[in-house]
């Protein structure tokens, strides 16, 4: 499960429409979000964001870049990780880059 920062989910995501997570390789896989009911972020990525991970071999400890690079029919996240430093998720839209770091990773 992947918390999504307020800013970016408010403007991109709703709860009623599936989006899609794009690897390097351009493999897409259909993911939504779930209302967060404890934190301050408002949505997190549940359904689909575990096979995701799995089959992509997302590790704890690698920081990861979410890019928006589709907004119609649906919006298109590509996942890319550019770090081992420390563990963090990072939302890029509109040439501006947002971090989020260190919210709890499931795999």
């Amino acid at each position: 499960m992947q918390y999504v920062p307020s800013h970016f989910a408010k403007k991109y995501l709703t709860l009623r429409d599936p989006f899609k997570l794009q690897n390097s390789q351009g493999k897409q896989w259909l993911v939504s979000c779930v209302l967060n009911t404890e934190g301050k972020s408002p949505m997190r990525i549940t359904v689909g964001f575990s096979k995701f991970a799995r089959e992509n071999n997302l590790l704890e400890g690698v920081t990861y870049v979410f890019e928006l690079i589709k907004r119609m029919p649906v919006v298109v996240l590509q996942v890319t990780a550019i770090s081992t430093v420390k563990k963090s998720f990072t939302f890029v839209y509109s040439s501006i880059q947002f971090s989020s770091t260190v919210f709890p990773f499931n795999v």
